[in-house]
């Protein structure tokens, strides 16, 4: 977390985390300051140490509301990671604010309300890209909980994944909810959803692609 609160301004490269327990989370923006790669071909990723044995794994606290969050921020790659929340914690990832040319890949989320939440993009065009994770136990005793949220992105691709037991048993929690946006395009393909507390994907607004 010391690494990314220093960051001043977008730059490309990797910062690879060692295996074992961190009892954090990792936050990117304070107080507006820009971070985030500097172009789609010089990302910032957040990745795996390529020697470890087991994925890192960080114990978000009580005290956050999430166990990654990206905003004000693009063209950022998050591989290999694994995080694990309590459930009242808002979401695993939130990905918000002028986000765009993201990509979480090849992690492990668990708990929290939300494992994916993606909302209010604007600006940048907000491409996001989510991509062989599993994304397993989202709870909410309260109010909805999802595996994916997505609402005002220009361009989701949700490709890949394993859901598991993501959502109380209500109407509102499901693997993949996807709203509220007309103009939006969503890809939806080779997902496994097991256990959705109400639906597999639910999709409202906006143009579709679901298969396999």
């Amino acid at each position: 977390r010391g690494v990314m609160q220093g960051w001043k301004k977008p730059q490309h490269g990797v910062i690879y985390f060692m295996e074992g327990t961190y009892d954090a989370s990792i936050r990117g923006q304070y107080e507006q300051v820009d971070w985030g790669g500097e172009s789609r071909e010089r990302p910032l990723t957040l990745a795996a140490d390529p020697q470890a044995r087991e994925r890192p794994l960080f114990r978000v606290p009580e005290s956050e509301s999430f166990g990654l969050r990206v905003t004000e921020a693009s063209h950022v790659r998050v591989q290999g990671l694994a995080f694990d929340c309590i459930e009242r914690q808002q979401a695993v990832i939130d990905i918000a604010g002028n986000a765009d040319d993201i990509l979480i890949e090849d992690c492990v989320l668990k708990g929290g309300t939300v494992g994916v939440r993606v909302q209010g993009l604007e600006g940048r065009g907000g491409t996001i890209t989510i991509r062989r994770n599993i994304i397993e136990g989202q709870r909410n005793a309260e109010s909805h909980s999802q595996g994916i949220y997505a609402s005002n992105a220009t361009r989701v691709t949700i490709e890949e994944n394993v859901f598991w037991n993501t959502g109380n048993r209500d109407m509102f929690s499901q693997g993949m909810y996807l709203v509220h946006d007309s103009l939006s395009q969503r890809v939806v393909r080779r997902n496994w959803v097991g256990e959705p507390g109400f639906a597999g994907v639910q999709a409202r607004g906006g143009t579709y692609e679901v298969y396999h």
